[in-house]
């Protein structure tokens, strides 16, 4: 099972790289050249939460979801704060899991703002 996104990235620079050019049909096929880069710092992710969904004639719905008991407190500047819930779900079916994620941006000093970023990443793949 793969983890199928990531955050996306906040601007912080450019620069130019000297690469070689690789097209076969290019005017400068094989020579030198030099071309301006974008640079994009990532902050990274931490897993918040689980969503499990089932399916019905009308699609995918949320059957359930469970949230980390020691959630980061940068957090809670975009959810209000979640009470513990000692409720054992009795999850029998499942269409689908997806992870609920945030970004850590206070980690990263070149990123401007310090709010996270909070959605939901889809995990796909093969059982190995």
């Amino acid at each position: 099972m793969k983890v199928q996104a990531f955050a996306g990235g906040y601007k912080v620079g450019m620069t130019h790289v000297l690469m070689v050019d690789y097209r076969k049909n290019s005017l400068t096929a094989g020579q030198e050249v030099m071309a301006a880069v974008t640079v994009v710092e990532v902050p990274p992710l931490t897993v918040a939460g689980l969503r499990f969904y089932d399916e019905n004639e009308n699609g995918l719905f949320v059957s359930y979801e469970k949230w980390a008991d020691n959630l980061d407190k940068s957090i809670f500047r975009r959810i209000p704060e979640r009470k513990k819930s000692n409720e054992k779900p009795m999850v029998t079916k499942v269409a689908d899991v997806r992870l609920i994620v945030h970004t850590n941006p206070q980690l990263v000093k070149s990123i401007p703002s310090k709010t996270p970023e909070i959605f939901e990443v889809r995990v796909g793949g093969r059982d190995n």
